[in-house]
């Protein structure tokens, strides 16, 4: 073998020797958060201005899925529905005071927002977060932890909420009355409450499922109160639990 032919063999040896850098394809991909699929049955402006009360989707079979989150209002705005991982909770007005109790026999909701999730992370909140500032607060700590706050999310927070006020339907409102959710619904007020909050954040879905210039539908659940009911305002403690898909 003559000394040009060897030089060439040797530099075709070096090309075909696997490069120590790395492909694009063995380049390490960034953690992405998927999208949890919010659903949503029902229109709260249907519902509250153009008397779209009866049921848009029955509960009990949604409850097959494990982990179902929810929050909406009962057909005929009867009450407040509130689903905690598969453990629905029914306020009525016209009952108990609105007490709620478990179980949805064949009840119907004229507005349901879900999301089935089955793992979580855990954020504590470090400072207090008054009403005024949930909707950014929730926003920010969210995107922070790599939420896609363009698109619905649900969310908890467990924790002590203060200066809450909330209310449980009773039926529709009177016929040509001025529009007001709370008109026609048990009312109540707590200095201070422990418990979950189970909500919805969006913030393209005014007069959807969340009310004219709010970006998050919540109900606040105390078991030992029997309490699950819209949560019409809170702020939130220090110490508090952000629960996020």
């Amino acid at each position: 073998m003559n000394q040009t032919r060897c030089i060439l063999l040797v530099a075709l040896c070096s090309c075909s020797r696997p490069s120590s850098a790395p492909t694009p394809s063995s380049a390490p991909t960034p953690a992405v958060t998927p999208v949890t699929d919010v659903k949503v049955w029902g229109n709260l402006r249907e519902m509250m201005r153009e008397g779209r009360t009866e049921s848009r989707v029955a509960i009990g079979p949604l409850l097959a899925t494990p982990h179902m989150f929810a929050v909406g209002a009962m057909a005929g705005m009867r009450g407040e529905i509130t689903v905690l991982d598969g453990t629905a909770w029914l306020a009525v007005g016209e009952r108990n005071s609105g007490r709620a109790t478990l179980g949805v026999a064949d009840d119907g909701a004229a507005l349901l927002v879900a999301s089935y999730v089955s793992g979580w992370s855990r954020l504590t909140i470090t400072e207090d977060i008054p009403f005024a500032s949930i909707d950014q607060r929730i926003e920010a700590l969210a995107a922070a932890a790599g939420i896609d706050v363009d698109k619905p999310f649900p969310f908890l927070i467990e924790g002590r909420f203060a200066d809450v006020r909330w209310h449980v339907l009773k039926g529709p409102p009177v016929a040509g009355a001025p529009h007001d959710h709370t008109g026609n619904a048990i009312t109540g007020e707590q200095a201070m409450i422990d418990g979950t909050l189970v909500g919805f954040f969006s913030k393209h879905h005014h007069g959807s499922f969340t009310h004219m210039g709010q970006n998050v539908h919540a109900h606040l659940v105390n078991a030992s109160a029997a309490l699950a009911a819209h949560a019409d305002q809170f702020s939130v403690r220090a110490s508090s639990i952000l629960v996020l898909p």
